[in-house]
């Protein structure tokens, strides 16, 4: 007969041990760590330092612009009278240099600098630098009553601050040559006035720097009667 033999397998359970990193291992991975970490505040400080310098730019873009436009509209609106002894635009350096000018004309203004007080479309308007806290800023003086009075008034603003150089400069038309300074007693105004204003932020090495020219159209003369062709009136 056949017999049946039974057979009894033992399964042994096998433990997993858990094998840990060597010190070589950790050594390369703390290195690689490190690396990954310089490398990542190195391009951080980069990116601020790029974005502080942008900002710096664009706020010392911001002054200039802003005073520059200000500047051209007062001069575009510079009061103009056949009479001379009626008009008035000087202009003179305060130093050796010729990046700090003082500009002193009469504007025509409806924006009144009083609001409470009766004034007139014509004032007086100067620009000139001042230091104030370890800065230069560019000051704009405006008196709503430039005849009632010899000694200057008004009042005084801060236009732009880090302002470092402002220079005028004015085109003589008979002489066909640019001059530093413009005389109160010129007999006429200049054909053209170019503006240079230049600034730097605290802290920065770079300077902004814009320039404008306002021109001044010569008025027609006229003609004595004497002169005048026939047939005209």
């Amino acid at each position: 007969m056949y017999g049946f033999r039974w057979i009894t397998v033992n399964y042994w359970t096998t433990e997993l041990k858990s094998k840990g990193f060597t010190l070589l291992e950790v050594l390369v991975a703390t290195v690689i760590g490190a690396f990954v970490a310089a490398t990542a505040v190195g391009t951080l400080r980069a990116v601020t330092a790029s974005r502080e310098k942008i900002a710096s730019h664009i706020a010392a873009m911001s002054e200039i612009r802003f005073a520059g436009n200000l500047l051209r509209k007062d001069l575009n609106c510079i009061y103009r009278d056949k009479k001379a002894a009626n008009v008035k635009l000087t202009g003179m350096l305060t130093g050796a240099e010729e990046t700090a000018s003082v500009l002193t004309f009469l504007t025509v203004s409806r924006a009144q600098a009083r609001p409470s007080c009766p004034e007139g479309d014509v004032c007086e308007v100067e620009y000139f630098l001042r230091q104030e806290d370890d800065q230069s800023v560019l000051m704009r003086r405006l008196d709503p009553y430039p005849y009632q009075r010899e000694e200057k008034g008004g009042i005084v603003c801060t236009v732009a601050e880090n302002i470092i150089a402002f220079g005028v400069r004015f085109f003589d038309a008979e002489n066909n040559a640019w001059q530093t300074e413009w005389p109160e007693d010129a007999p006429a105004l200049p054909q053209m006035v170019r503006v240079t204003l230049t600034a730097r932020m605290p802290e920065q090495k770079n300077i902004v720097t814009d320039s404008f020219i306002v021109s001044f159209p010569r008025w027609p003369q006229e003609t004595p009667k004497n002169k005048r062709p026939e047939g005209e009136l």
